[in-house]
């Protein structure tokens, strides 16, 4: 098979990441946000379209990709959610797609987010929601949340740098259980130092932890893949599902 022919062989479990940065769609490197630029060399209708988010959703769809990731990074740094570009895209769903957006819900604006969020829904049901422990300053943000959206809808994120675990001082054992009493069953783990750097996933031994606590649970991971190698080390450590970008990328 060529090198396309394989990753479409895996396109089932690969999830291709949507970075939104100022309504551009921007390459995340090691979690330095303030310097992520923009995707290059993508194309629509034949034309130059570097940073444009469909023309990046275009891109991963030849390799038959049907599940996506979106990180609103202006939301995660406390700015505005980009809810026009995420409608576009969404507006692009085709047949099966799922979606999954990580729309930086925090305590001071979440009564305008989830309003939000459940409107979304409504319009494209197979859309679900990160809550962030980077977001967070507490592990009640989870209940909230719930209260709001149906927790169905829900992905707990389980952010970490370096190892270290990003959210609530509570930490991570918490933060799960907060997730797991409220009905959530789902969970993204990611080591944002990982992303973007080709230096392999860096999150194998938390996955599998996860996963043995929590088997019925659905996993995702991923950050630093470089090839089919290691997205079966993700899929090993109890995944179904492994984040794609830098791999996957035209050059």
């Amino acid at each position: 098979m060529t090198d396309s022919q394989s990753w479409r062989s895996q396109a089932e479990h690969l999830i291709g990441v949507l970075d939104l940065k100022g309504g551009v769609a921007v390459h995340g490197i090691a979690g330095n946000r303030g310097q992520y630029a923009p995707v290059r060399h993508l194309y629509r209708n034949n034309q130059p379209a570097d940073g444009d988010p469909l023309a990046l959703l275009d891109w991963y769809r030849r390799f038959q990709l049907r599940r996506f990731y979106i990180a609103d990074i202006d939301a995660l740094q406390h700015g505005v959610n980009q809810q026009d570009v995420i409608a576009r895209l969404l507006a692009h769903s085709e047949g099966t797609d799922e979606w999954v957006i990580d729309a930086g819900v925090r305590e001071n604006c979440m009564q305008t987010q989830t309003t939000w969020m459940r409107e979304t829904t409504t319009r494209c049901p197979r859309v679900h929601w990160i809550i962030a422990s980077e977001s967070a300053r507490s592990e009640d943000l989870i209940r909230q949340v719930a209260e709001q959206v149906d927790a169905s809808s829900l992905v707990l994120g389980l952010d970490f740098r370096s190892g270290q675990f990003v959210g609530p001082e509570t930490g991570c054992e918490s933060w799960l259980r907060a997730a797991d009493r409220v009905g959530v069953s789902c969970g993204l783990v990611l080591d944002v130092a990982a992303v973007g750097t080709a230096a392999g996933p860096q999150t194998i031994d938390h996955c599998s932890r996860m996963s043995e606590c929590y088997p019925d649970w659905r996993w995702t991971s991923g950050g630093g893949c470089r090839d089919l190698a290691d997205v079966a080390l993700v899929l090993g450590s109890g995944c179904d599902g492994c984040l794609i970008a830098s791999a996957l990328l035209p050059s």
